[in-house]
């Protein structure tokens, strides 16, 4: 089965960086058995669509609107990502946890997206204390659940891809071992599984570099990579992309 290596892009990168890492990336080829996903922000979505039409990446957003088109000021649909070319779309991420959003729109954005048949990427982990606590098995538990029991039963069979993030790992330098991730990734699928959700995968991201991808990659259970920083530098992602 194929690996999925998405390059998360945050607000790092003003429009003409953007442009120009996109240009440097679209003319490399990942390996044959990767799928590599760029998320750049909102106001470079629609150039990067223009722009990776003809190579080998696809297109991902880095959030979307828990509503419906309409009287919404501020957000963006996913009916409009998908009408932009995006094909998967970041929810929850850490980040933005932090900054009040809650499991229930977080719940509602999951629901936008498996409805357009887009793909989410719904990011999970738990804090430095919840580890030393060693409740990251049940901080984890409790995500998934709040994730997935709102979900309408027509969407058991949609797509899902979970992130396991480790707050703690995040922008840090830190990591998790990659057997421990690899254990982690393993229960949080059969989790899924358990409650009814049979096209579920879980990927890795917290300070992911060209250095440890291959570490967390030979793992089957450990379905691929959320990259941060690493993907910002042409070189640096490239070599992720053929480690």
């Amino acid at each position: 089965m194929k690996k999925i290596i998405i390059a998360n892009w945050k607000a790092n990168l003003s429009l003409a960086q953007a442009r120009s890492l996109a240009k440097k990336l679209a003319a490399s080829r990942p390996a044959k058995n990767l799928t590599a996903v760029l998320c750049p922000d909102f106001v470079a979505l629609g150039e990067m669509a223009n722009r990776l039409k003809k190579s080998a990446f696809l297109l991902g957003a880095q959030d979307c609107s828990a509503f419906l088109p309409g009287a919404h000021t501020g957000e963006v649909a996913a009916a409009v990502l998908k009408q932009g070319g995006v094909k998967y779309v970041i929810i929850g991420h850490s980040e933005r946890r932090a900054n009040g959003e809650g499991a229930k729109v977080i719940s509602q954005k999951i629901q936008q997206v498996v409805a357009e048949k887009l793909i989410p990427i719904i990011c999970v982990g738990e804090t430095a204390g919840e580890r030393r606590l060693k409740k990251t098995k049940i901080v984890l538990a409790k995500q998934l659940q709040e994730v997935l029991a709102p979900l309408p039963s027509k969407h058991v069979k949609s797509p899902l891809i979970f992130a396991y993030e480790p707050v703690w790992a995040i922008g840090s330098g830190l990591t998790p071992e990659p057997l421990e991730t690899a254990e982690i990734c393993a229960m949080m699928k059969n989790l899924a599984a358990k409650a009814g959700f049979s096209r579920v995968t879980v990927i890795y991201g917290g300070s992911v570099t060209d250095q440890n991808a291959g570490e967390y990659l030979q793992y089957p259970a450990i379905a691929g990579l959320l990259v941060g920083g690493a993907s910002l530098d042409a070189r640096r992602f490239r070599r992720l992309l053929n480690f």
